[in-house]
């Protein structure tokens, strides 16, 4: 018999976890993007400065990927100095990237 309520269409997906391992002290990330490969590593920074995490993002895993490198207070709050500094430099290297939907997906991950 057929459900009586519909299903809802899928919202499409526009990060996507693909991997997830540690490296040493940090969890790196690799996600797909609108068709975009992004690479993230978050560590803990320093534990003698105030802002306590890093966070890496490559545009894909090769060595001569396009790189921001910026730290923050919280691994979110240094996820969003990344997204900033990505977003000012708007070079050909750095893809267009839904930093929001990056959030929500290690959100959902417990990452951030």
């Amino acid at each position: 018999m057929p459900s009586q309520h519909p299903k809802p269409p899928d919202r499409p997906v526009s990060a996507k976890i693909l991997t997830q391992y540690r490296s040493g002290l940090a969890m790196v990330y690799e996600l797909e993007c609108k068709g975009s490969e992004l690479c993230l590593r978050i560590s803990p920074d320093q534990p003698d400065t105030p802002e306590n995490f890093r966070v890496e993002a490559r545009s894909g895993r090769a060595s001569d990927a396009a790189c921001v490198d910026e730290r923050g207070a919280t691994r979110l709050a240094a996820l969003q100095n990344v997204a900033r500094v990505w977003r000012e430099r708007a070079i050909p290297d750095l893809p267009n990237i839904d930093w929001d939907a990056v959030a929500q997906a290690l959100l959902a991950v417990r990452a951030v």
